[in-house]
């Protein structure tokens, strides 16, 4: 079974439309050099070509980056990751890295311009495989999660690559996993054991990839299970044990996997999915990393859907931290079940007499618009070709 990292140079550098060979080089740790030739400073001291700083052309394809749709960056990196993992499955695996680094690069930019349309996205779940949705909400949430904790730029990039590849070990165990059924205690047990089949596969890529970026990706992998407490799997590691990367991705990885679905059951409400892991799960997992966790998320994610108290239904579009329980919001249905004609968007901070009655399924509603119920329902999918 053969694993590489392929860097393919498509066409001039300069056209690049991610960013040159040197920066994918310093940022992640790839093992093929630069000329030996360094810049010359008016001082006479060589420095690296790293150091240089960025040109107005670099500055600008960023920005170009950052003016790409929400759903074309998501869309790319459903693309990406489905590539990876299917050829985990066949064991024909071949990585091309510099399309991971921009993917996530992009879902960076979006995260950090303060894209609210990328969060939303991660409310989608793919039909034909369920681990691709999931791995790239993980990132996205992920990389949320790490800005908020005030990591820098430099660290969230390796954090974002190391939550896509974080559930490569479930390659192994898709059919199980993919089971419509209650698994018995043996199949459960196999299902727990993906961590350690992602350390195998990870563990195997070759020597293009700098010694210290492969066992990050590696060790996240086998760790994001672990918990705090030491009630987590693999190994039952506890606090300092485990890689800070590691408890970022658990946390999030727990919180995906509880508001999609799955063939065995059905998601839990963003909003129910919080209060789970806050009843349940809040000692398994560092205190900090958790409350700036729920502190971002608010208690009415983006794109989630609430009732006010006037009877209308509403997707939320807009948290607000100072105020979780008054997002902005988009009402989609009316009080009597009727299609919202034109867009109406409420700020609950501006409108005292309105407030958020509760969470609903807008899959479940009792809608007299039937075009508009179907369109609910398939709008929790992302389908392929999409973006």
């Amino acid at each position: 079974m053969e694993f590489v990292f392929r860097i393919e140079q498509y066409g001039n550098l300069d056209e690049n439309k991610e960013m040159k060979l040197s920066e994918i080089i310093k940022r992640a740790g790839l093992k093929k050099v630069l000329p030996e030739e360094k810049p010359v400073l008016p001082t006479g001291r060589k420095v690296a070509v790293e150091e240089i700083v960025k040109t107005e052309k670099e500055e600008i394809l960023v920005s170009e980056t950052e003016k790409l749709p929400a759903e074309q960056v998501y869309g790319e990196a459903i693309t990406c990751i489905k590539k990876i993992l299917d050829s985990f499955e066949k064991s024909e695996v071949v990585i091309d890295f510099m399309q991971v680094h921009h993917v996530v690069n992009n879902l960076l930019r979006k995260v950090l311009t303060g894209n609210e349309q990328i969060i939303i996205l991660t409310n989608k779940s793919t039909p034909d495989n369920y681990l691709y949705g999931h791995s790239v909400n993980v990132s996205i949430l992920t990389i949320k999660l790490g800005h908020a904790l005030n990591w820098t730029e430099d660290k969230l990039l390796p954090l974002g690559i190391a939550a896509l590849l974080h559930d490569s070990g479930m390659t192994r165990v898709l059919p199980l996993a993919s089971r419509p059924a209650k698994l018995n205690p043996t199949e459960l047990e196999e299902i727990k054991r993906h961590p350690l089949y992602g350390k195998e596969i990870l563990e195997k890529l070759d020597n293009e990839i700098e010694h210290d970026i492969k066992e990050l990706i590696t060790t996240v992998a086998y760790q994001e299970h672990e918990r705090v407490n030491g009630r987590g799997y693999p190994r039952g590691l506890k606090n300092r044990e485990l890689h800070e990367f590691a408890k970022v991705i658990g946390l999030v990885d727990a919180y995906e996997g509880l508001t999609h679905p799955r063939p065995y059951r059905e998601r839990m409400l963003p909003h129910d999915g919080l209060r789970y892991l806050i009843e349940t799960s809040e000692e398994e997992f560092e205190a900090t990393v958790f409350k700036v966790f729920i502190e971002q998320l608010s208690l009415y994610p983006l794109g989630s859907f609430v009732r006010l108290n006037t009877e209308e239904v509403c997707e939320v579009v807009k948290s607000n931290h100072k105020f979780p329980t008054r997002p902005a919001v988009k009402v989609i249905i009316g009080p009597r079940g009727e299609r919202m004609a034109g867009e109406k968007i409420i700020n609950l901070t501006e409108a005292p007499i309105l407030y958020i009655r509760e969470p609903v399924d807008e899959t479940k509603l009792k809608i007299s618009d039937k075009q508009l119920a179907l369109k609910l329902k398939v709008n929790r999918w992302w389908i392929s070709g999409r973006g």
